[in-house]
C-alpha cells in the first residue's frame, strides 16, 4: 500500500506504485508485505521514475537485502485415485479439499489423466479465493495422457511446477514429469490454503475423451 494517496498494483514479477504529485521536498512512503517462497538471501530493489527532470538520477535506486529464515510446513492433499470423466467438448471440474489454515509460499499440482488427444485440453487450478492459474492450454498434440503407468494416485503424474526446467509447453506426451505451467503457481502465495481447491479440465474439441484418475496439490505454507 502507498501511505498518504497513490495506488500499487502487482505486475509480476514486479510491484508498481504510482505516487501521483509531490510537491518539492515531500515524500510519501510505500509499505509492501512479501511471502518468500524459500529461506535464504533474498534481494529486494526499489527504482524510482518520474516525469519531470531529474537532475540526479544517482539515488533513484535503493536494493536491500533481507536473510529469509524457516522454510515454512509443505503437506501434500489429494482426491485419492478417482475415475472422473472428461466428456466430450465439456468441462469437468475436479475438487481438492485442503483443510488445514495456513498462508501459501509454494504450490505445485500433480495431475494424472488419460485422454486419446491432449491438445483438445485445457487445464487451470483455482484456489478457494477463487485465483485461476492456467495449468495448460492444447499441449501435448495428438499424444494421449497427462503423465503414465497407472491411471490412479500410483501412477506418474504431470507435475506442474514453477522451477521446472522445461515449459508445459515444450512438453510432449504423455508429459510424464515436471513442467512450468503456462502461467505461474506463485500468484497463490500469500492466500490462504484451506478450503475448496477446484482442477478445471475443459475438452476443446469433438472426438475424443478421457479420464481423470488422480490429483494432488503439494503446499508449502506458514
Amino acid at each position: 500500500m502507498a501511505s498518504g494517496g497513490g495506488r500499487c498494483r502487482v505486475e509480476t514479477p514486479l510491484v508498481g506504485c504510482n505516487l501521483g504529485r509531490l510537491a518539492p521536498g515531500k515524500s510519501r512512503t510505500v509499505d509492501l508485505v512479501a511471502f518468500a517462497a524459500s529461506s535464504g538471501s533474498k534481494t529486494t530493489t526499489a527504482k524510482v521514475l518520474t516525469s519531470d527532470k531529474d537532475t540526479s538520477t544517482a539515488n533513484n535506486a535503493k536494493s536491500l537485502t533481507t536473510n529469509v529464515t524457516g522454510s515454512g510446513t509443505t503437506n501434500t492433499y489429494s482426491t485419492g485415485s478417482i475415475a472422473v470423466a472428461i466428456p466430450d467438448t465439456d468441462t469437468v471440474e475436479v475438487p481438492v479439499d485442503v483443510t488445514a489454515d495456513g498462508t501459501i509460499l509454494k504450490a505445485v499440482a500433480n495431475v494424472r489423466l488419460n485422454h486419446t488427444f491432449d491438445s483438445d485440453l485445457s487445464i487451470s487450478l483455482i484456489s478457494p479465493a477463487g485465483t485461476e492459474v492456467a495449468l495448460s492450454s492444447g499441449n501435448g498434440g495428438a499424444g494421449d495422457n497427462y503423465g503414465s503407468g497407472a491411471n490412479d494416485c500410483s501412477g506418474t503424474p504431470t507435475s506442474f511446477d514453477d522451477v521446472a526446467a522445461t515449459s508445459i509447453t515444450a512438453g510432449t506426451a504423455p508429459l510424464a514429469g515436471s513442467f512450468s505451467p503456462e502461467e505461474p503457481l506463485s500468484v497463490f502465495a500469500g492466500e490462504n490454503q484451506e478450503g475448496g481447491w477446484i482442477l478445471r479440465i475443459a475438452d476443446t474439441a469433438a472426438g475424443d475423451t478421457g479420464t481423470v484418475g488422480c490429483v494432488q496439490l503439494r503446499i508449502r505454507s506458514r
